[in-house]
């Protein structure tokens, strides 16, 4: 069974769910995904499952709640060992969940990927984003919209590794005018303020996470709750990891940002505004 030219599916475990009401929090995936995966582990026999999710993606949902929701915890190396505790028995199975790529940026991993591989088309061909089809669409073809918190992320990072991508590539594609109204010109009127209030947190919220490496020790590790203990590390060497974390975040951030221009809309952005400019 092949879902894409290339990509190969191991296993598939099929099932149904009936949810009386929808859940919009997306937060239930992270359980989905980590049941499937144990069940998969428990059926051939296999102790390690593999998240390569990077750094940001792991910590800083965690660490820098948005507009005042509660922690997500969903990619947290806490969230796992107590998956592994669920798992352990419910199924009497042991699985290790393992995140190698924790203390590395998604560009970080871009570059050792491009190393092993050579192969940039590779990541060209990949999607982060999470836009429904009819913001998207555009000319009989599915885009990517440019400007949601996973777009952004993906944007900066093949940035950090010298990758452009076709100029077709998102719906929002010019993020070097001063005008964010303008540059959502290819998005319905009716559908820009939600595109706009994604858009801004989290160009906000990436800033902020690079800002996180000016805390004080005890701050930084106050904002890190059950950290040390979820990855059995010490104070020293989870202090040590977070701030290169943070650090090497930062200099892709910046960079990615100073390279759209002085007028880029994303400048008013990053200090907390988020009006159109005209």
């Amino acid at each position: 069974y092949k879902t894409k030219p290339g990509e190969d599916v191991y296993a598939q475990f099929p099932f149904f769910v009936t949810l009386k009401g929808r859940e919009t929090s997306f937060r239930t995936r992270a359980f989905l995904f980590a049941a499937v995966t144990a069940i998969g582990a428990h059926a051939g026999n296999f102790s390690r499952v593999v998240v390569p999710e990077s750094g940001q993606g792991v910590l800083s949902p965690a660490i820098l709640p948005l507009h005042r929701t509660y922690p997500d915890y969903r990619n947290h190396p806490t969230f796992f060992r107590k998956m592994e505790y669920f798992i352990s028995g419910l199924l009497r199975h042991e699985v290790k969940y393992e995140q190698p790529r924790l203390w590395f940026t998604k560009g970080q991993t871009m570059k050792a990927f491009l190393e092993l591989q050579k192969k940039p088309d590779e990541l060209i061909r990949t999607r982060s984003c999470w836009q429904s089809r009819h913001i998207v669409n555009y000319q009989k073809k599915q885009r990517q919209c440019g400007l949601c918190a996973a777009c952004i992320l993906r944007r900066f990072s093949l940035h950090s590794v010298g990758i452009d991508e076709p100029p077709d590539t998102y719906i929002v594609s010019d993020l070097q005018t001063s005008s964010a109204n303008k540059a959502m010109a290819l998005i319905a009127e009716e559908k820009r303020a939600s595109m706009l209030a994604y858009g801004s947190a989290g160009v906000q919220h990436f800033q902020h996470f690079g800002e996180l490496a000016k805390l004080s020790d005890s701050a930084l590790l106050l904002r890190s709750p059950g950290l040390m203990k979820a990855i059995s590390s010490s104070e020293k060497d989870t202090l040590k990891n977070l701030r290169e974390l943070f650090g090497a975040h930062a200099e892709e951030w910046h960079a990615f940002v100073a390279a759209q221009g002085k007028k880029s809309f994303l400048l008013n952005w990053m200090d907390g505004g988020n009006r159109w400019s005209i």
